[in-house]
């Protein structure tokens, strides 16, 4: 009797998932692109107390070359905008350099590949960055977004069809639980009679303390041509 009752069950179990629908990924397309931010200067301060600058990559010593060990690097940033289930959402999407060890428990046979990452923001978080680079307070402003991933392939080159197929999963999947810490922190100023925006790369962000002791610095009007409408 027993064996009967759970084969019941296993049928009735197979049924209900073989019930349920196969949601595709949306199909998207980008109805508006910014230019791209394909250039700025990343600053470490070290522990003297000096500065380190290095062209798209925070890093602690001068360098010719891309560093895939810096965890906050870049070769291009850009936005878009999409339109999902009738809402309409703001991307912003780069692709940076990274890797990993084969052996990393002594730290041997280093490989590295290019990633795509990308925040995917409603049109009130958005807005938020659009207005702290717009009131140039000098002060940071971390922008969150549940939306979001990392470590997204590119291949051996970037194509629109493989971004899209990139963002389109992250909307699938939806948001991701546990708060909305991930983002952009921005710092905007005028220094030295020029407006100047500071960032760093997408990161865990703790809005209580964002202190910028490293950071890529751009001039306004660059970084602005990231804000698109």
């Amino acid at each position: 009797m027993k064996n009967r009752i759970l084969i019941a069950c296993m049928l009735l179990a197979g049924f209900s998932v073989m019930a349920q629908e196969r949601e595709s990924a949306p199909s998207l397309t980008f109805e508006k692109k910014s230019e791209r931010l394909s250039e700025a200067t990343g600053w470490i301060q070290l522990l003297d107390g000096s500065w380190v600058g290095n062209k798209n990559m925070l890093y602690p010593a001068k360098s010719g070359k891309m560093e895939s060990h810096s965890d906050q690097n870049f070769y291009w940033l850009q936005t878009g905008t999409v339109t999902n289930n009738g809402k309409k959402y703001y991307v912003l999407f780069y692709e940076y350099l990274t890797g990993a060890y084969k052996y990393p428990e002594i730290k041997e046979d280093w490989s590295e590949w290019h990633e795509q990452g990308c925040l995917v923001f409603t049109p009130e978080e958005f807005e938020v960055l659009k207005d702290a680079v717009a009131k140039k307070t000098g002060k940071p402003v971390g922008v969150t977004t549940k939306f979001r991933e990392t470590n997204l392939p590119t291949g051996d080159s970037y194509t629109d069809e493989k971004t899209m197929k990139n963002i389109s999963s992250v909307l699938l999947r939806g948001p991701r639980e546990g708060g909305s810490k991930w983002g952009i922190a921005v710092n905007a100023q005028n220094s030295k009679g020029e407006d100047i925006v500071r960032f760093r790369m997408p990161e865990y962000i703790n809005d209580a303390d964002i202190y910028f002791k490293s950071y890529f610095e751009v001039k306004m009007d660059d970084f602005k041509k990231l804000l698109i409408e």
